[in-house]
């Protein structure tokens, strides 16, 4: 597919495209990290926590640019591992840093983090942008 098909087919926003390197063919690294993510989340759907997280670590060193990796794995420790106050924490934090992440991250982010007084002031500041 070319990307061009991809970007059509997929609408993905120019935010996303630009710092998420979305819509993009991948170099070999991250095709690397891609495979690993889905090896990951496959970890996770068997309840092999620790394995999956290892895998979203080593995707994530080798693609940071995709911010969506590291807000992934937040959320899976929260909801397996960590105590989810702890992971929403986190979570917020990554939303308050500069530059912010993409508009797509921030708004998973802040469904699983939409609990916390901080999540919620984030989301009536951004209503109109994320």
């Amino acid at each position: 597919m070319t990307d061009a098909e991809y970007l059509h087919q997929y609408d993905a926003s120019p935010e996303d495209i630009d710092r998420l390197g979305w819509g993009k063919s991948l170099d070999g690294d991250g095709l690397v990290a891609e495979l690993l993510r889905t090896a990951a989340y496959h970890r996770i759907g068997e309840n092999k926590l620790e394995d999956g997280l290892s895998l979203l670590e080593r995707a994530e060193k080798l693609a940071p640019n995709r911010q969506d990796t590291g807000a992934g794995a937040l959320q899976a420790d929260g909801r397996y591992h960590r105590p989810r106050t702890e992971a929403r924490e986190k979570i917020v934090e990554m939303l308050q840093r500069t530059p912010p992440v993409p508009a797509s991250v921030a708004a998973e982010a802040l469904c699983f983090s939409r609990r916390t007084p901080q999540a919620q002031a984030i989301m009536r500041t951004n209503a109109n942008t994320i």
